[in-house]
Formats: C-alpha cells, structure tokens, sequence
C-alpha cells in the first residue's frame, strides 16, 4: 500500500474558503485521507466543513494544540500530517514526507520548514537544514504512535504559538530524530519561527516557562565564565536538581572536575537548555551577586534553594595526590592555613611579596599551605615587587604540583582557615568549610555576599573605586593606589588570628 494512502491530513479550518478549498485539493490529489475541523472560523468555511459527513464541526478549542489533538484521536491511519489551511503539499512529495518516518528510516517526524532554538529559548528561522531543532506545524507528519508516545501536543499553550516546537522539543529529548524535506510544501501565510515575524521573544518566553514548571524537566546550563563564578551556579543548579530535575552543565573542560565534584549535577553540552549569559545572567551584570541567576531560576520555579554550604566532593585520586603534597608539613604546627591565589586571572587583585611574607613571618607556629594552580613556584604576581625567599619560614609552596580544582580542594580540606585573593578559591574554602579572610580588590565589599559557607572576612575598598571594574590581567591600572594598598599584614593576622581560635571577627 502507498504510504500517502496510509496517512491522513489533518487540517483546521479557520481562514478564506478558498484558501481551505487548495489546501484540501492539492492533499487528496496525493491519495491522503483528508480531516478537516471546522474549529469556529467563518461561517461559510463552516457551511462547507458541514457538507461532509466524516468532517467535524466544532466550537473553537481554547488551543490549537487541544483541536489538533481531538482530529489526531479520530485518526484510523498509521501516519498523521498537520496541514495549516492555507498550506498547499505538493502531491508528488508526499511520499518524500512519510518515508523517513518508516522505522528503518529513523525520523520521528518530518515537515517542509524549521528552525533553530537559541539556549535561551528563542527561535530562529526559518530553517531547511538536517539540524533543525523543530518543525513548524503548518506541514509537519508523524507516526499517530509518536503523538501518543510524546504525549500528543501541550494544550496549555494557549490560544497558540510554541505547540509545535514544544512537541519537538519533547521528541529530540527522547532521542527522536527530526528531518526537513525542502519544497514538500508551500505556505502562504505566515509562520511564526523566524525573527522577523516578532514572536520570537514571546515563543521564548512561552517555552521557558513550560519547561521550567515541567515536574520532569530537563535543565542545561551554559556557562563560560571563571572557576568561581562556575561553584556559585553548581551550588544553586543543586537546588534545581533536589526537585528531581536532571541537569546538565555545561562549561570549559578545565571546569569540568568541579561539575564531577558536585552532586546531581552532570557535565555535558545539552544544546536546548538555558545559558545563564543570555538568558538569565544580564539583569544581574555589575558584579551584585547577592542573588545568582540560578538561584532566581530556581524562585521563578518554586524550587527551595539550598541554605547550606557549598558540596564539592573531591575525588580518591585528589586526596591522596593532597595527602603526598601536605605530608610531614601538617605535623610541624598547630594549625595549617590555605593560601588561595589566582594569579594568571587577575594580578592585580593580589597582594605583593612583601606583605605575604610579613604575614607568614608574624605567626611562626601557624603553617600556610600556597595554593594556586595557575602560578609557578615563588614568582612574584605584580611586576616591579621585590619577592622575598618565603621558602625557609612556615610556607609549604606547592603551586607548580596542583594540577587542578579537585586537588586544591582536598588540600583546603585538611587545613583549619584559609586566606584567599579570588573567587573560586573563597568558594572552595566554602566547601571545605573553613573561616577565611579574602582580600578582596577591585569591588566593595557589600557587593560580594557569601550565604553558604561560615564566616568570611573580608578586607578591601569601602567604596567602589573608580577604576571597577577591575580588568587587569597585568599591571594594576591604578599603582599608586591599588585597591589593596591600605590593607596591611597586621590587618589580616587580627582577623585570621580570630579565626583560628574561634572568635567572631566584627
């Protein structure tokens, strides 16, 4: 039996007599079985919907998606193809349409036209490429047992718009393959995927908002950003995944350790998932992270955020690359110190020499423990500073043998406070659960808010200087008044002095 004879076309009804008159000639000329639902429209559409027997007239659903469902549940034939009336499929490509979607073709469902889903949810179309992340439902054909097995289509999108792509959004999330066939179909009217129509932003929104409510939900995000600012979206992303949501990060593979290390979270490039830079990220630009975008994610969905401290389990081979590094050195003081640099990302943030050494020299029973896993040994961080030989006191400098994040965490582990210049090391003192005190240069202090871990000091500008924010990978911009030229030795032994011995720094 031709496959055209074993496919019904489904069309709804809604605009010009004539219009509805082509669109049903040109898809029984292909030897389809036609269904047409007079879903409200105008009354002579419906007079002549009425003509015939096996035709429905109907009240108007409150959504295409619902009315599509209906005529799909009337369907006896083993294919189904959406047809908008005032879509002409070319006859003689009808066969091109439903071959595919035969089984040991492998397509879930196929259509004349596409387009593409940013991370962000927006469409960009339209499209005839083999990749497209949906097809548009003014042609679109699939098995009837696709619909049942996808769920058929979400008529919560009301009255219209996102019902097909949401539809196929569901099938690539099953692993379903989608397939354009180009020129099958002409449509006169208008779709609603390419940009240039205007419905782009409000799809967006439309889909964000399905798939974030979704109880069975499968999150991506995208991130490209530095290690610190990575911790800080992994620990709200747990949120998301304590609700039973799967996610997916997805970031540079030298992050990638800190994704293994986080529970529930996976790491992978999930490409119809959300990216935090574009979707989420701008209103929160400025530095004022007292809430991540993530875990405003997590609030527009209901989902609890996480009061607890930042969850980053090393793995077995870490500890004990951290074991072999530490060694004897724990048994030679009171109480070890993580020192958390990050000199290759912003120099200038960093004390100099000087002041290091008058810190580690001031408290000679406490040993510090250098860790930065962008620095060689001993190589001074801001050009033109003397450098001390720090290596005859109570400093353990394994920078140049902590090949990444993982290791460096291990290390914190086994150390009582620590003392940190950047982001991701304060965020992996956090998950090692130890009191710090971070230097913080280029931003005020009110700006950067640490909810999750214990008590963290911090020493820097009072105010915003002017030159924030800080861009420099080299040379402060500012040296005669670096943001942390007022921030002495004395200032940080105090605040790690009480620390250590479990007093509260005001």
């Amino acid at each position: 039996m031709p496959l055209a004879e074993q496919c019904t076309a489904v069309i709804l009804a809604y605009k010009r007599l004539e219009y509805l008159l082509a669109s049903v000639d040109w898809a029984e000329q292909s030897g389809m079985r036609v269904l047409v639902m007079a879903n409200g429209g105008a009354e002579e559409v419906r007079q002549y919907v009425a003509t015939r027997s096996d035709w429905i007239v109907s009240k108007a659903h409150p959504s295409i998606a619902a009315a599509w469902n209906a005529c799909i549940r009337q369907v006896a034939t083993k294919y189904v193809m959406l047809l908008n009336d005032d879509a002409f499929v070319n006859p003689r490509r009808v066969e091109d349409l439903l071959m595919p979607l035969e089984e040991k073709c492998g397509a879930a469902i196929t259509g004349a036209c596409g387009g593409k889903l940013h991370r962000d949810m927006t469409h960009d179309g339209p499209s005839f490429d083999g990749d497209a992340h949906y097809i548009e439902g003014w042609c679109m054909a699939f098995s009837k047992k696709t619909w049942q097995d996808l769920g058929g289509f979400d008529s919560r999108f009301t009255p219209l718009y996102c019902e097909d792509s949401d539809f196929c959004l569901k099938a690539i999330r099953a692993g379903k393959r989608l397939q354009i066939v180009r020129g099958a179909c002409e449509h006169v009217g208008q779709g609603s995927g390419g940009a240039q129509t205007m419905f782009s932003d409000l799809n967006g929104r439309r889909l964000r908002a399905k798939y974030m409510q979704d109880p069975t939900r499968t999150v991506g995000i995208h991130r490209k950003a530095a290690s610190g600012d990575i911790i800080w979206a992994l620990h709200a992303a747990r949120s998301l995944a304590a609700t039973g949501t799967q996610v997916f990060f997805d970031c540079e593979g030298h992050n990638q350790n800190l994704v293994d290390m986080t529970p529930g979270v996976e790491w992978g490039n999930w490409p119809l998932g959300f990216d935090l830079d574009d979707c989420y990220e701008r209103p929160e630009a400025g530095g004022n992270y007292g809430e991540h975008p993530v875990l405003r994610m997590c609030r527009e969905v209901g989902a609890q955020p996480l009061r607890e401290r930042y969850k980053l389990h090393p793995s077995e081979a870490s500890l004990m690359l951290a074991r072999s590094i530490v060694g004897k050195f724990r048994e030679s003081y009171d109480k070890l110190v993580y020192v958390g640099l990050r000199a290759h990302c912003r120099m200038a943030s960093n004390w100099n020499g000087v002041k290091w050494s008058q810190l580690f020299s001031s408290m000679p029973k406490i040993g510090f423990i250098l860790v930065d896993h962008d620095r060689c040994p001993n190589v001074e961080v801001r050009r033109g500073m003397p450098t001390p030989d720090l290596h005859d006191r109570n400093l353990l400098d394994p920078t140049g043998q902590t090949p990444d994040l993982g290791v460096a965490l291990a290390i914190a582990m086994m150390c009582d406070a620590a003392v940190t210049v950047d982001t991701v090391h304060s965020s992996l003192a956090n998950a090692a659960d130890l009191p710090q005190v971070l230097l913080l240069a280029g931003i005020p202090a009110s700006a950067r808010k640490h909810p999750f871990g214990p008590e963290c000091v911090i020493l820097g500008p009072d105010l915003k200087p002017d030159c924030w924010p800080c861009g420099a990978r080299g040379d402060c911009y500012n040296p005669d008044n670096h943001c942390l030229g007022e921030v002495s030795a004395e200032d940080v032994r105090d605040a790690l002095s009480k620390l250590l011995s479990g007093g509260h720094v005001t």
